[in-house]
């Protein structure tokens, strides 16, 4: 079974994040017609999943070890690629840390990842089609969040990166069929220009990303007819109200500068631990009690029962 010696151990450089942000937005936009709950939390997750992806590639393209990238579901889920590795589909499950300390041992003690255990998102079940040989490859992603204002303001001043995102209200994400599709318009209440990107679903629904300039105490419309809007994201931090307002919507709807969050994970390290065989997970994984609050089954799986992802990418490059 895996040894700390079998981690692949890989830098996380802004340029990560940045991707996935990016790609992110996308995916999560298009998610907004599923019903699915979005939150900060979730989102920083889909950030470090993106940046996982892109740098497990490019550590297979750097090692020269053959792969194939499949595009699935490329209506429901944008950009959604899957790594096939000598023929075995690879799902990358990809666990986000932020705690300071605990990213810290991690760095400084990888060993004691092997006493650990796995959650698993027993939708991964559900995934279609799989053969029982096709493999879930697991991977940490060690970061630093920034969760409040004051934060926030430190690391714009340091000249530090940042992402400022606002997530609208289910109203506005998930509007009732009734209400008529339209553009939206924005106002911003500060006394010098706002660039800030918006994303939502178009009529068909399409994914729609638009970038504005919003200029101070005037109102400014989407090129766009959207049927919802997920998210609003600034470069720079708004000092002032953000107002929103559709036909679609009886009131306009006001973002105060205390809402708007930082999206950006700030990379330390990325460490792929090890693969299993989705027949495999199965077998060895264990329920997690989730509570009446949490009722979502989820799975755990021991992480010495890995395999070891190095030796596996070795027999891939044999068998070029």
């Amino acid at each position: 079974m895996v040894r700390s010696s079998d981690f692949i151990r890989l830098s996380y450089p802004p340029e990560l994040t940045q991707a996935g942000v990016a790609v992110a937005s996308r995916r999560l936009a298009s998610s907004s017609n599923l019903n699915e709950s979005i939150d900060t939390k979730r989102f920083r997750l889909e950030i470090a999943k993106a940046g996982v992806d892109l740098a497990f590639r490019r550590y297979l393209l750097d090692q020269r070890i053959p792969f194939q990238s499949q595009v699935s579901n490329p209506f429901t889920q944008p950009e959604q690629i899957t790594i096939v590795l000598g023929g075995r589909r690879s799902e990358i499950e990809t666990s986000l840390v932020t705690d300071r300390r605990t990213v810290r041992r991690l760095i400084d003690d990888p060993d004691q990842l092997l006493e650990a255990s796995i959650g698993i998102p027993a939708r991964l079940q559900s995934l279609e089609p799989h053969s029982g040989s096709d493999l879930i490859v697991f991977a940490f992603a060690a970061a630093r969040i920034t969760d409040d204002r004051s934060e926030l303001l430190q690391t714009a001043q340091a000249g530090d990166p940042y992402r400022c995102n606002h997530m609208m209200p289910d109203a506005w994400r998930q509007p009732a069929v009734r209400k008529t599709p339209g553009k939206f318009s924005f106002r911003y209440g500060g006394d010098a220009p706002l660039v800030i990107d918006l994303y939502g679903l178009g009529l068909q629904p399409e994914q729609y990303s638009e970038q504005m300039v919003l200029q101070p105490q005037t109102w400014s419309e989407t090129k766009y007819t959207y049927r919802s809007l997920t998210c609003l994201q600034a470069g720079a931090i708004p000092t002032a109200r953000v107002e929103v307002k559709s036909r679609a919507h009886r009131r306009p709807y006001t973002v105060m500068p205390l809402q708007w969050s930082n999206l950006w994970v700030y990379g330390q390290e990325i460490i792929l631990a090890g693969y299993l065989p989705f027949e495999e997970v199965w077998n060895i994984s264990r329920p997690i009690s989730q509570g009446r609050l949490r009722p979502a089954p989820t799975l755990e799986v021991p992480l010495a029962n890995l395999y070891s992802l190095p030796q596996l990418l070795k027999q891939v490059s044999l068998r070029r």
